[in-house]
């Protein structure tokens, strides 16, 4: 990156103008720090929720699981499926849950 010809190379800045700049370089410094930390902060709570999601979403499958009745797939859970008969009629599965 080329500097600008309407500013003063770093050996012409008084004292106080570098100062301001090392001021100005450990707030940005801290900044993107803080944007790091946020970043990690965020994918391990993105990953908690895909972890908890992809559980609930196992638990769904196996309470609704097919089962073979009288030679047709249905859903145990929503047809109330109990040892070769059904409590509700029988559900096709997939179900609609």
């Amino acid at each position: 990156m080329t500097q600008p010809t309407d500013q003063p190379g770093i050996d012409q800045l008084t004292s106080d103008q570098l100062d301001q700049l090392y001021a100005r370089l450990a707030t940005a410094e801290r900044e993107a720090d803080e944007a790091i930390a946020a970043a990690a902060h965020l994918t391990r709570l993105i990953g908690k929720r895909a972890a908890k999601a992809e559980a609930t979403l196992a638990a769904v499958r196996k309470l609704h699981a097919p089962v073979n009745h009288r030679g047709r797939t249905i859903c145990g859970h929503c047809s109330g499926y109990g040892g070769g008969s059904c409590d509700n009629g029988p559900q096709g599965h997939p179900c609609p849950t």
